[in-house]
Formats: C-alpha cells, sequence, structure tokens
C-alpha cells in the first residue's frame, strides 16, 4: 500500500498528484487513518506494527488531509478512535459494538 499511495502521490499531496484532496481522498482516507490511529490501541500486536517508520508516506498523506482546511475540523480524534475501540474491546469476540455518539466529544 505505502508504494501504490507513493505513486499516486508523486510530488503532490494527495492521491492524484495535486495539492487538492478530491473523490479519491475522501473515499481512501479512512482507511489510511485507521491504519495509523491503530498503533495508537491496546489491540494485541498493534504497536509492534510501527507504522511511522514503516509506512511514511501514508503517515504523510494522513497527516496532509488532517490539516486540509476543508477537512481540519471533520477528521475523527485519536482520543474519539481510542474511546471507540475500548467500547468494542469490551464485548466478546465476534460482537460488534454498535456505532454511536459516546465517544464523540459531541452533545447527542
Amino acid at each position: 500500500m505505502e508504494a501504490w499511495v507513493a505513486k499516486r502521490i508523486g510530488s503532490g499531496k494527495f492521491l492524484t498528484g495535486t495539492e487538492t484532496p478530491n473523490y479519491l481522498d475522501i473515499h481512501c482516507y479512512v482507511f489510511m487513518e485507521r491504519l495509523i490511529m491503530f498503533e495508537q490501541t491496546s489491540y494485541e500486536g498493534a504497536k509492534a506494527m510501527n507504522v511511522r517508520d514503516n509506512l511514511p508516506v501514508i503517515c504523510a498523506y494522513v497527516e496532509n488531509f488532517r490539516n486540509h482546511p476543508v477537512f481540519a475540523d471533520h477528521c475523527i480524534t485519536l482520543d474519539a478512535f481510542q474511546k471507540q475501540n475500548a467500547l468494542q474491546l469490551a464485548n466478546p469476540d465476534g460482537v460488534k459494538y454498535q456505532l454511536d455518539l459516546k465517544s464523540l466529544n459531541v452533545d447527542a
């Protein structure tokens, strides 16, 4: 995946080699963001992935997306991601935690 992202980005910041994100970025971003955030969870083996060292292009891409003025206020925070994972981990194996707003910093 790292090589694919590097090839798509080229000398730009986003997956079409431009300085502006488009639909391809919106579609792919969440998967790459979760991959990077996964290292910060309590899942067994997650820290051993060493994402920052092994996937530097993807990490830079995620930061570029998070910092883009259009998306900066709409990306999940690490805190919310960790809360959601804790709720999931509290369930028995095979039982998915229903998504809700408990892990977000919003009034529901």
